[in-house]
């Protein structure tokens, strides 16, 4: 039963790799956030990070700079309170750099993206920075199939609300229906509150997390399994955290 789990995902990596994850909003997003989701405004900062003898001031009084492989971000607080966050590069490949006033506070934050080679998925990780007011920053961390360019997250959409921007969220899973493997995306939102990400219960109408099922051809449709597939997630998780 493992081996065909096994070969299960790894079919279904394989289909998700052939595509671009732009592809993803185009073919899965459920259908209420067609139309409907618009991208956060977001500045370009830096289009890419090389690993040594690298420095840019990334939002005003934070610079950012690299050498042997990791990544200081460093600036100072309102009261004069110098501050800095390090970060190894080592396990990924390539990265972009973001400033958005996430949750409309007055203080520009920085979203960092960092392509993975994670089991030939593109997945992506994105680390959040939430300046506070006192000039403090917060970090954040979320996996998905992210897609950016120039203008910055496609994932990182304008909140229904007007109170700022939400990330949108796919999680790739899996789950046995009738003695057969189905693949599915797993769609949530988190939202900057405070100094955290927290998921949202609803987006568009949509009561989160929702899923729809990965094909051989577009699909729009929610599907009505919720319960069962959110517990197949959960399951899945585990399971990756005892292999981990």
């Amino acid at each position: 039963m493992k081996k065909l789990e096994t070969a299960v995902l790894a079919v279904a990596a394989l289909l998700a790799s052939m595509a671009p994850a732009q592809a993803y909003y185009d073919d899965y997003l459920p259908a209420p956030f067609l139309g409907t989701i618009k991208r956060y405004p977001q500045r370009l900062v830096a289009d890419e990070i090389p690993n040594d003898n690298w420095s840019k001031e990334i939002r005003a009084g934070v610079t950012a700079s690299t050498a042997e492989g990791y990544l200081t971000i460093s600036g100072r607080d309102a009261s004069g309170k110098d501050w800095t966050l390090r970060e190894d590069l080592s396990e990924f490949f390539g990265a972009f750099i973001y400033a958005a006033d996430l949750d409309r506070n007055g203080k520009e934050d920085i979203v960092i993206w960092f392509a993975t080679g994670s089991c030939g998925l593109p997945w992506s990780v994105v680390f959040v920075y939430l300046f506070d007011k006192n000039g403090m920053p917060h970090k954040q961390e979320a996996v998905s199939r992210f897609y950016n360019d120039e203008k910055g997250l496609a994932d990182l959409i304008e909140a229904p609300d007007g109170r700022g921007a939400l990330l949108l969220i796919q999680d790739l899973a899996q789950v046995e229906l009738e003695g057969k493997y189905h693949s599915y995306w797993r769609f949530s939102a988190l939202r900057p509150l405070g100094n955290d990400l927290v998921e949202v219960d609803k987006l568009s109408g949509v009561k989160l997390p929702a899923f729809v099922f990965f094909t051989n051809k577009p699909n729009h449709k929610i599907s009505k399994n919720s319960v069962l597939l959110e517990r197949g997630y959960k399951e899945e998780q585990k399971r990756q955290a005892r292999s981990d």
